[in-house]
């Protein structure tokens, strides 16, 4: 049964498209849209599904997508936005976390039907949120080292430097990031979900990035 590939292959075109549209949009618009891919993989790491035959999360191509657009903030703005973008989705992250735990604090009325479903989504979010910024922190530091190093490099290659630095970024972000979820008790098989995360992401790499930068040259511009 291939029903979940095809629906991560359709996830995949819609944060393409959506990245480009974003870029289309301006400096704003793909700083925001950034961010929110952080926020939304933060929310949807907590459900497990069936990928390949394999348990992964459910939040990979959100993952990917928050480093193809702050590559995207690199290459068609400047680095001193893309610098701005990384202190303002962690004060974005924060912010999360402080309204999902002051959600579950509200005393639910007796007619409610909904808090002991949030209770499970929401109580490891503040965790999730810590573990999140550390790791995406640093991969976002090598994200943003290599490619500003290859910038100088492969000036004509935009595709190979989004391949290399994502890749290498990706590897450290996966081994990290699954570490806290076993310690969260998240996940139980650590090893299998380090190795289909990073191939679900090296995949949703190599089919995005072409998508976007194609896409991001023919309507991109500085504003």
């Amino acid at each position: 049964m291939i029903f979940n590939e095809l629906v991560l292959l359709f996830q995949i075109v819609v944060i393409a498209c959506t990245a480009a549209i974003a870029v289309r949009l301006g400096r704003e618009a793909l700083v925001t849209f950034t961010v929110v891919q952080m926020i939304l993989a933060n929310l949807f790491v907590i459900k497990q599904t069936m990928l390949f035959g394999l348990n992964a999360t459910s939040a990979d191509a959100f993952a990917v997508g928050s480093l193809l657009g702050f590559n995207l903030i690199q290459e068609f703005f400047d680095r001193e936005l893309a610098k701005k973008t990384i202190i303002t989705m962690f004060v974005l992250l924060g912010f999360y976390a402080i309204m999902a735990r002051l959600h579950l604090v509200y005393t639910p009325s007796e007619v409610d039907a909904s808090h002991r479903y949030f209770v499970p989504i929401l109580s490891v979010v503040p965790w999730l949120v810590v573990a999140s910024m550390v790791v995406h922190m640093i991969a976002q530091i090598i994200d943003f080292v290599i490619y500003g190093a290859l910038q100088k490099i492969l000036r004509r290659w935009i595709i190979v430097r989004n391949y290399i630095a994502l890749i290498c970024s990706q590897l450290a972000d996966t081994i990290l990031f699954t570490i806290f979820l076993w310690m969260l008790g998240i996940i139980t098989n650590f090893w299998h979900i380090v190795i289909i995360s990073f191939i679900i992401k090296f995949a949703i790499t190599l089919v995005s990035t072409p998508l976007i930068v194609l896409l991001a040259q023919r309507y991109g511009r500085k504003s």
